[in-house]
């Protein structure tokens, strides 16, 4: 399973500083309307929507893996774009929420011991 310091290390390796700052805003501003994701074995492979501007809804599909980002967008720019970064912020959003709600679940278990 890929880290949360891994896939930060890839969205600065192969996309461009701009998207990444807009794909912040776009999390930001709540733009990210669903994100899926799902193991298929050493691939982590996240689905998306995002309200672009004018209120249009583009669609993402991206890979990721050891290496690389492979992503697809309906957007015109069509990949690695602002839109492709915020759901993978987003992602990586809800990953450190649920880690951080374990903690908590199991903190509270060991004071009920």
């Amino acid at each position: 399973m890929l880290d949360r310091e891994r896939i930060e290390n890839l969205l600065l390796r192969e996309f461009d500083k701009t998207y990444i700052e807009r794909g912040k805003r776009y999390l930001e501003e709540k733009r990210v309307l669903f994100v899926s994701a799902k193991e298929e074995e050493d691939v982590l492979v996240l689905r998306g929507k995002v309200r672009g501007n004018y209120r249009n809804a583009y669609f993402q599909e991206i890979y990721i893996d050891e290496d690389e980002i492979v992503s697809n967008c309906t957007c015109p720019v069509g990949f690695n774009c602002k839109h492709v970064v915020a759901v993978i912020l987003k992602y990586l959003e809800r990953k450190k929420n649920e880690r951080s709600e374990s903690v908590k679940y199991i903190e509270r278990l060991k004071k009920m011991a």
